[in-house]
């Protein structure tokens, strides 16, 4: 097992992420289905009816919520999971709530250390879907899961993957290092991000069904976040001979309507913060190339990407991701690019984000409540997105 397993292994055994629920009960499981089957049909355009019949491969299974959901669509499931206490969970669920008769093997072991399943004749096992979610940006071999993936999957087979983005997980860096700019401790890091985050940690605590500790270790004192960039997860689905087939968000909209959050049309609120996330996105997947676009694009994935990977365990190396962060988003804020949708949202956007890291430089705490409360669009919302989900198809 190696460190970043071990580190990230001695977080959960504390709270653990995918226990969604303290006391799980059939009510829990429609529901989680009802999400499931929403995200899954209405945002990734993939029938459920796909899962039957189906041999399924979940690397990180965690208690196995998503992959009994999987199993009751009509799926036999292997899972993976390296934490002990995980895996014997997952064999819990799915003996109460899987589907009777159903044929599940669980393997309690590291993921990257899956060596698949050979025949007699030495020739590997595939599987018909293989399944990750939100396991590999908190490893430091995120490239290699998803060439780990694609080795155990059929051709013409189905790959669905659950990870953060740049893009969208900036506001949840900068929130990672707010909090650990004035937190002396891990306690100290709870106590704080109830109190700055509360709306955020509320608002998904009710989407999810976890608890509010759990997102707290899961989002801020979790020491390994380390996201694609789209282009970068694009290559590697390449590399491996993935054909991309849909997102969520989708990669061409810079419509507030995609986001995770939003489960009909009817009920959409009207005053959410400009979705950042899918106006870089927007520019890609066009027509026509416009290319001041097409470069205001990669100079806001470059900030992004600038701030990426971020640990309170590594203070010099956050220092020169902030001299970097800053001078890429000074380089933004002195073009004028007025024909570019929005472009004046996010220079406000970033303009709080500069007096965001002045206070935290200055050690100005007594001005940060203060603040957060007043910004136009840093933390407002649902502060970016945490997770992006990828269905692709081995050629």
């Amino acid at each position: 097992m190696n460190i970043t397993l071990k580190k990230l292994n001695k977080t959960y055994k504390r709270v653990n992420p995918s226990t969604y629920f303290e006391k799980i009960e059939k009510k829990n499981i429609v529901e989680l289905e009802k999400q499931r089957k929403n995200l899954f049909h209405n945002k990734l355009n993939f029938p459920i009816e796909l899962f039957k019949n189906k041999k399924l491969l979940d690397l990180g299974s965690g208690t196995g919520l998503y992959s009994v959901i999987y199993n009751l669509w009509g799926s036999d499931c292997t899972l993976i999971e390296y934490d002990s206490h995980s895996f014997k969970k997952s064999k819990e669920i799915f003996e109460k709530f899987g589907r009777q008769n159903s044929q599940n093997n669980f393997k309690n072991i590291d993921l990257f250390n899956f060596k698949g399943k050979f025949t007699l004749d030495k020739r590997r096992v595939l599987y018909d879907i293989v399944h990750c979610n939100g396991v590999l940006h908190h490893t430091s071999k995120k490239e290699l899961g998803i060439k780990l993936m694609a080795e155990n999957l059929k051709s013409g087979g189905v790959l669905i993957l659950g990870a953060s983005i740049v893009t969208g997980f900036l506001q949840r860096n900068l929130q990672r290092y707010l909090l650990y700019k004035i937190s002396k401790n891990e306690k100290e890091i709870v106590k704080n991000a109830k109190k700055y985050f509360k709306k955020h940690l509320m608002r998904a605590s009710k989407i999810s069904g976890r608890s509010i500790k759990a997102i707290i270790f899961d989002t801020y004192i979790n020491h390994k976040i380390d996201s694609y960039s789209l282009n970068s997860l694009m290559e590697i689905f390449k590399k491996n001979k993935i054909s991309f087939y849909s997102s969520f968000p989708k990669i061409n909209s810079i419509d507030d309507e995609e986001m995770e959050w939003k489960n009909d049309k009817e009920n959409y609120p009207k005053n959410e913060s400009l979705n950042f996330t899918n106006l870089i996105w927007g520019s890609r997947n066009q027509s026509k190339k416009n290319k001041k676009f097409e470069t205001f694009s990669d100079e806001l994935l470059e900030i992004s990407k600038s701030f990426n990977d971020i640990s309170y365990r590594n203070t010099k190396t956050i220092s020169s991701k902030i001299t970097k962060l800053k001078k890429n988003i000074n380089n933004i804020i002195k073009k004028n690019k007025k024909e570019i949708p929005h472009v004046s949202k996010m220079h406000i956007y970033f303009s709080e984000i500069n007096t965001l890291l002045k206070i935290l430089n200055n050690r100005e705490v007594i001005k940060l409540e203060k603040f957060i409360f007043n910004t136009k669009y840093l933390f407002k919302g649902y502060s970016g997105l945490g997770m992006n989900y990828f269905i692709g198809f081995k050629k």
